[in-house]
């Protein structure tokens, strides 16, 4: 993770942790069964097309 933040997800409710950084800071939430998605790090920071799937799918949603 390239996470440059000084705040993070104390408790994430109900939504469910899918990425934690070594220190145990909180970097991505999601809730299953909807398109909600919460994340700490800059994926647009990192090398390589895998990184923008997280972007094409928020431009996909946004489209419909």
């Amino acid at each position: 993770m390239n996470s440059t933040h000084h705040q993070a997800v104390k408790d994430a409710g109900r939504a469910r942790v899918c990425a934690v950084a070594p220190d145990q800071v909180v970097e991505a939430i999601e809730l299953p069964g909807t398109f909600a998605l919460g994340v700490q790090w800059h994926p647009e920071l990192l090398p390589g097309p895998e990184h923008h799937a997280l972007y094409q799918a928020l431009v996909d949603r946004a489209r419909r």
